[in-house]
């Protein structure tokens, strides 16, 4: 499952489908978190799967970074650097120099575990609604919506009987 997810990942991310990518990443990963396989070099490939993703999306600083990670990791599988490098050349040439160093540097001290949580919750196709942006019920509006209900239940409503309330 993980391969599938990854592979039909790499082909919407190149037709430029980039949040069906952005879905089968997240499945990719999550299956390869669920089976235990942190440090596995398959996960290395899916990075750099997912660098290419930034890079198409216009994120070269992230993507960068990401491909300094696996290239500089001790536990990458070789083909994962050779396509590191690969991107890594065909990206570079787009940062100024200052960005590009720094962008290299910053991805040397990323950590596995920690790139990969971040990732699955960023591509997480359902995004939890955060307390701060849902809009709070006020004590008068709930007030109003039981009395509508209490009425629709009764069946008051429909002969215009309305509250002090319902009529603010």
């Amino acid at each position: 499952m993980f391969a599938l997810s990854s592979i039909l990942a790499e082909s919407y991310t190149g037709l430029g489908q980039f949040d069906k990518a952005r879905t089968y990443f997240h499945k990719a990963l999550v299956t390869h978190i669920k089976h235990g396989a942190q440090t596995n070099s398959l996960i290395m490939i899916n990075l750099a799967r997912i660098a290419h993703l930034l890079a198409s999306e216009c994120d070269i600083t992230r993507s960068i970074e990401l491909l300094s990670f696996i290239l500089n990791n001790a536990g990458a599988w070789d083909g994962a650097k050779i396509r590191a490098r690969q991107l890594s050349e065909e990206f570079e040439a787009e940062l100024p120099p200052v960005i590009l160093e720094s962008a290299k540097e910053n991805g040397k001290v990323l950590e596995l575990k920690t790139l990969t949580q971040d990732f699955i919750n960023e591509f997480n196709p359902v995004k939890p609604v955060a307390t701060s942006q849902a809009q709070a019920i006020s004590d008068q509006e709930l007030s109003l919506l039981q009395q509508v209900t209490d009425s629709l239940e009764s069946g008051h409503l429909l002969d215009g009987n309305l509250s002090e309330t319902e009529q603010q």
